[in-house]
């Protein structure tokens, strides 16, 4: 006479938690965190739906409020040195004030490149 067969998971024996068709642990024995809170919603449905439905409300209100640039600022910043030299030639400008000045900007990593202009 053959004995009947169970699907894994519906053994009236086991109780409560016990096989799992996937072979998961039992709730009580060494399960993880992830495994006892899937086994807490599908136990209290209603409460997983209400907190469900709760945080995608509280999620779209604050995505509603949250102000967004649509019109972000792409300009560079600018910055504009003004240095007078009162009887040099732009030549002079350029090689005494101008290239210190730039020499010095150099270092600093964020800057683009720069244009310069020397007069006289």
């Amino acid at each position: 006479m053959a004995t009947p067969i169970s699907a894994p998971g519906n053994d009236p024996e086991a109780g409560p938690g016990g096989g799992d068709p996937v072979g998961m642990p039992a709730m009580n024995e060494g399960a993880s965190i992830l495994d006892r809170v899937i086994g807490w919603s599908l136990g209290h449905k209603l409460l997983t739906i209400i907190a469900a439905v709760g945080i995608l409300i509280g999620g779209g209100a604050v995505a509603l409020t949250i102000p967004v640039d649509v019109f972000p600022d792409l300009t560079a910043p600018t910055v504009t040195v003004l240095a007078e030299a009162h009887g040099m030639a732009a030549e002079e400008v350029e090689r005494l004030v101008t290239f210190p000045i730039e020499t010095a900007v150099n270092g600093f990593a964020p800057l683009r490149p720069r244009v310069s202009a020397s007069s006289g």
